[in-house]
């Protein structure tokens, strides 16, 4: 309701984060698809005991790719497990090492884990190596939106690259367009994205 009583006020384009159903321009990624990129990516390394570290699943993104990771299990053949599925409060490092140490000492030791954010993808390689485990022989990780963080980690992150530079730009020459009431805008749009796979995921075979 706030964003309607926005637009009927001024130009109103949504970047990233939206709502799909209004009848206001978007500029995002597609979240679902682009989590079964990664998860496809996962399961292709023959795991199947794989962990899932969320953000809060009041935003968007948090909603798609949580919907996107049990799609993938579903087409994998996989049972989903709730006791798999970390849903943190909000994008804390610390926390989010803690459920992974916790995860990783139960019984059924996730063999990978796939997360919302590189932050808590940096925090399950904190926790596996913390508890004497090699990453990614042991655990695999991949997390999402390439950060610096992803290349500054050892092992370095295998994730998910969005087209940020593109997100904000395109957002913006939309916005110009409405405020100049430009009859030439172009609707709203899914961007690409690309898999940058790195150490944490790199598993070697041995003959």
């Amino acid at each position: 309701h706030i964003l309607e009583r926005l637009d009927r006020t001024i130009p109103v384009v949504q970047c990233c984060e939206c709502i799909q159903d209004m009848d206001i321009p978007f500029i995002t990624i597609d979240d679902v698809a682009t989590t079964h990129m990664a998860m496809e990516h996962i399961i292709a390394l023959g795991r199947k005991n794989i962990a899932f570290i969320n953000g809060p699943i009041r935003y968007k993104y948090a909603q798609d790719r949580l919907k996107g990771y049990l799609q993938s299990l579903e087409y994998a053949g996989i049972k989903k497990d709730q006791d798999m599925i970390i849903q943190l409060s909000e994008v804390n490092f610390d926390m989010a090492v803690s459920a992974a140490i916790q995860l990783l000492n139960s019984p059924k030791r996730p063999d990978a884990f796939f997360t919302s954010s590189d932050v808590y993808a940096a925090a399950a390689i904190k926790a596996a190596i913390r508890l004497g485990m090699s990453v990614p022989k042991d655990v695999v990780v991949v997390g999402f939106d390439n950060v610096e963080i992803s290349s500054m980690c050892n092992p370095s992150i295998t994730t998910v690259n969005q087209p940020r530079y593109q997100l904000g730009f395109l957002s913006c020459e939309i916005l110009a367009k409405r405020i100049n009431h430009d009859p030439t805008i172009v609707g709203s749009m899914y961007l690409e994205t690309e898999l940058i796979i790195r150490e944490s995921s790199r598993v070697t075979f041995s003959p």
